[in-house]
């Protein structure tokens, strides 16, 4: 989302997660559910090009999904989450975190 700060870019990926969550469908004439996990980053001037934002992004991804699913994980520039709603805020680092999946989550944030 270029040109968007960290903190919207996790606000409307929560806002894409609630809204996903809320929605519910029906096949074949079931009630179904379905949940979305988002990873977010944020550029650095350090980054030497898109491949060290992707495995950012990747790492928040895969963090949301080992911690339980229906989550928004946010890795900054500065490798810590951007406090959202009741989300909980840690410091971790992307080494850290493929070492130790599932450190970092905003857990059904709601929004304001």
């Amino acid at each position: 989302m270029p040109g968007v700060g960290a903190e919207e870019a996790v606000e409307a990926a929560e806002r894409l997660r609630a809204r996903f969550a809320e929605s519910g469908g029906f096949v074949s004439g079931l009630p179904v559910g379905a949940t979305v996990s988002i990873g977010v980053t944020a550029d650095r001037q350090v980054d030497s090009g898109l491949s060290s934002l992707f495995r950012r992004a990747d790492a928040a991804l895969y963090a949301a999904k080992s911690a339980g699913r229906n989550r928004v994980v946010f890795i900054g520039s500065d490798d810590t989450v951007v406090p959202v709603g009741e989300g909980r805020v840690v410091r971790t680092s992307p080494t850290r975190l493929f070492a130790r999946p599932g450190l970092l989550e905003f857990s059904q944030v709601r929004p304001a």
